[in-house]
């Protein structure tokens, strides 16, 4: 099941500043640590880590206010986030790492590479965009959020996340788990975090990330036409386009083994960063 914790896998918590961190850990070797997307928890990459945990240490958060990293406090901005990761890189006595971010979590490596270009060696961008203070679809979830109060109805995540991901191509049991956590996620995250990243928009400094830096985009997503991703890889100075056809905002859940693949390849080139 997916709220099963992989095999050679642990969950842990880190003390920062503003809250406890949930988070997973697995494999051994060079540190990739993974940044979910909005309203998602760690599960969300739970195909992929044993395809990466022989190859890599792997360090999947639990970002502030999702799963169990309970957050009380009032910032949910992007740079909040990013000081959640600073700080778990400096608890976890990680120099250097690999950020891997989904969607939100894409944003928030930017934001990470863009405070501490020395901590990072690349990055791994996975259905990003170039800005999201404008996004119309993202906008009108915020005005539809308004008529709940702690509880978010199950029909809700599983409406936000159907069109992201075709489910023909990932298991039933899969996408059930993920809907599942998404719909515990305390109604005051779901605005929170939503304000924060409708709130920022750093595309004007794209251009300052000089990591190697590879995005990975689906050719069908809904809520960052890969023409908009292509965009960002034109601002990176240093960076390639994967493009998964007929595939959505979730590469890593409908193509796993292709996702891992491509992940692998990229942090081998130049310089071995993986077991082989």
């Amino acid at each position: 099941m997916i709220d099963r914790i992989p095999d050679s896998f642990q969950e842990s918590y880190a003390d920062l500043s503003s809250l406890r961190l949930h988070f997973v850990e697995g494999g051994t070797g060079y540190p990739l640590v993974f940044l979910p997307a909005y309203l998602d928890t760690w599960q969300t990459f739970r195909l992929v880590l044993p395809l990466l945990a022989p190859h890599f240490r792997c360090l999947v958060l639990d970002q502030r206010g999702h799963g169990k990293s309970h957050y009380a406090g009032e910032d949910w901005s992007l740079d909040a986030y990013a000081q959640d990761v600073i700080e778990f890189l400096d608890q976890q006595g990680i120099e250097r790492t690999t950020l891997v971010g989904s969607s939100m979590g894409s944003f928030v490596a930017r934001k990470v590479a863009l405070r501490c270009p020395d901590r990072i060696d690349r990055l791994v961008l996975v259905g990003s965009g170039m800005r999201t203070d404008n996004h119309e679809q993202l906008q009108g979830l915020r005005v539809a959020l308004e008529q709940f109060s702690e509880a978010i109805p199950r029909e809700l995540a599983e409406a936000i996340l159907s069109p992201n991901a075709k489910r023909g191509k990932i298991p039933d049991w899969f996408f059930n788990a993920c809907v599942d956590a998404s719909s515990q996620i305390p109604g005051k995250t779901w605005r929170g975090a939503l304000d924060g990243l409708l709130a920022d928009n750093h595309s004007d400094r794209l251009e300052a990330i000089m990591q190697p830096t590879l995005l990975i985009a689906g050719n069908q997503d809904e809520v960052f036409l890969w023409e908009d991703q292509a965009q960002v890889a034109q601002k990176l100075p240093q960076a390639d386009l994967k493009l998964y056809e007929a595939v959505g905002h979730y590469p890593h859940w409908e193509e796993p083994t292709q996702f891992a693949a491509d992940l692998r390849e990229f942090l081998q080139k130049e310089h071995s960063l993986a077991k082989s």
